[in-house]
């Protein structure tokens, strides 16, 4: 069971195999992050414009709900201020799933589930240190009243810049040479 976990969390990218000598954690970087983010705004824009053009009563309540149980959790451990609280986590990823619920495809709410599973790594150091208090709350109800209005380009708006921001956030984050700016004056100094 343990070795058929290792194969699937490698299949789906979040594990790397080296032969004969086992797995190990797929290291985080600035341009696969640029690349996971910009796909993800590609595909959640299409799975939200989908699912404001299919909205249902029940698909509403449903995002109501998440909304709701999003904001009563605690984002950070009681016990221990810098890590996440668990139950928050399962929260936010059910509030995102809900928002693109209704999109009437399997395929492409598989696909969001994917790139979610590969930001949540990056999402996570984009709360380490100074600067990274936001509103995540604010942004999340954002979103939320702007897809219950029906306004599919002012949710889209707010979702992509939530995620767009939380990519910037772990950008500083990242090692001074993972940057755009350490890859902009490298290929500058490849040139010369």
């Amino acid at each position: 069971p343990v070795r058929e976990a290792l194969n699937r969390l490698a299949a789906e990218g979040l594990l790397g195999r080296h032969d004969q000598r086992g797995f190990f954690v797929m290291p985080v970087n600035a341009t696969e992050l640029e690349e996971l983010t910009r796909t993800r705004c590609w595909l959640e824009e299409r799975a939200l414009r989908e699912s404001i053009a299919h909205r249902t009563a029940e698909w509403e309540e449903q995002l109501v709900l998440a909304l709701h149980r999003l904001a009563r959790a605690e984002r950070r451990r009681p016990d221990d201020p810098a890590t996440n609280n668990p139950e928050w986590e399962k929260l936010h990823r059910a509030f995102h799933r809900a928002l693109i619920c209704a999109c009437r495809s399997h395929w492409l709410i598989g696909f969001c589930d994917q790139l979610s599973d590969q930001a949540s790594r990056y999402r996570l150091i984009s709360q380490r240190g100074p600067g990274s208090e936001r509103d995540d709350f604010g942004e999340h109800r954002t979103i939320a009243e702007r897809t219950m209005d029906g306004d599919a380009d002012g949710a889209v708006e707010a979702l992509l810049s939530h995620y767009r921001l939380t990519a910037e956030m772990c950008m500083a984050q990242l090692s001074p040479g993972d940057g755009p700016r350490a890859r902009a004056g490298k290929a500058a100094r490849g040139r010369k």
